[in-house]
């Protein structure tokens, strides 16, 4: 691997003295990332992307692109020539999918710019591998937006999506197919809502009952609710949140196009054994009976089993794979998230 990027520097040399595709755009909104210089290297016709988006924090560069990819692959991020200062790497998936990667901007600052390469298959593809380079020079901090509240989180370990849910408003938007974030919101009926919210809350029950989660599909969804006020990819791509209003989030595995689960974080739809967002936990051991064992732990970022309650130090969650379902509890036992899952949901 080192000779294949040891080798790339020559090229993008190449290319760049040819003066290759280049594109360069500032999008002004503050839901829109800064897009930077950058070119093409060995056009592929097996796969296509998006203009990058660039976000910042006091830590960290976010790249962002969309691609749509004939084939299952492989990508890495890094530094040239070789990943000295930093190397990312991660899995591509056969359609339309998402790279969602973070870098220490204290490693962006001493670099000479970013490649992202393209694999099919593995790393070992080097004839068809293409990929793209940031020049460093397009890097300008005072150009690039602060990353907006809730717009993606990568999600690298379950203890940083938990962190992540426990510094946020809701949990939803920094969760993952390994996703065991809390969710922080305390359910309280005397909390204002909008009347979007409250109008959305009133059809929810109905709507819920038209889905087949076993087989329907971000069509099905859309069919049934409308387009969704906005669309996020996380863990590689591999699973897309359906955002809607009251905090109802439909999460759409990409590989499959069914429905992972529908993620209710308000109360206004109970199930068929009787709970819902506020219900407390009693109420759900009522329902679904004793959990195996009740286990403490500083946060879940381990084998997380169904059946077992697992206890945090205000939060709680529990997993019961055979009924479908999940529930995030506050710190006064309420039920504050509640999952219906997909019968094809992996818990991984």
């Amino acid at each position: 691997m080192i000779n294949i990027y040891r080798s790339l520097v020559s090229l993008i040399v190449l290319f760049l003295m040819m003066g290759c595709m280049t594109t360069t755009k500032t999008l002004d909104s503050n839901q829109s990332g800064f897009t930077p210089d950058y070119n093409v290297l060995e056009k592929r016709s097996w796969i296509s992307h998006s203009a990058i988006e660039l976000f910042q924090d006091n830590r960290y560069l976010y790249v962002q692109l969309s691609y749509s990819s004939e084939f299952d692959g492989m990508f890495s991020l890094f530094n040239p020539p070789d990943g000295s200062s930093f190397m990312v790497k991660g899995d591509l998936i056969r359609g339309d999918g998402g790279i969602i990667k973070r870098v220490e901007k204290s490693k962006v600052k001493r670099i000479e710019g970013i490649i992202i390469l393209f694999f099919p298959g593995d790393f070992s593809n080097e004839s068809e591998r293409t990929g793209l380079i940031i020049h460093s020079e397009s890097l300008k901090w005072n150009t690039i937006p602060e990353i907006p509240a809730g717009r993606f989180q990568e999600n690298e370990s379950i203890s940083e999506s938990t962190e992540s849910s426990q510094n946020s408003e809701s949990s939803e938007n920094s969760a993952s197919s390994k996703d065991h974030g809390v969710v922080k919101d305390v359910v309280n009926e005397e909390v204002e809502i909008s009347e979007t919210d409250l109008a959305f809350r009133a059809t929810l029950p109905e709507k819920i009952s038209l889905i087949n989660i076993e087989t329907d599909g971000q069509d099905e969804i859309q069919s049934i609710f409308g387009i969704p006020g906005k669309l996020t990819y996380y863990a590689n791509g591999q699973r897309m949140t359906m955002q809607y209003p009251d905090k109802f989030y439909p999460i759409i595995n990409t590989q499959t196009g069914r429905i992972d689960e529908l993620r209710l974080h308000n109360p206004g739809y109970t199930n068929s054994e009787g709970i819902h967002v506020g219900s407390s936990l009693d109420d759900v051991i009522d329902a679904y009976g004793k959990p195996e064992s009740i286990i403490e732990l500083g946060n879940l970022n381990g084998d997380i089993k169904s059946g077992i309650l697992y206890k945090l130090s205000q939060s709680s969650y529990y997993l019961i794979q055979d009924k479908n379902i999940r529930f995030f509890f506050d710190e006064l036992n309420n039920v504050s998230a509640m999952y219906l899952l997909s019968p094809n949901f992996v818990n991984e």
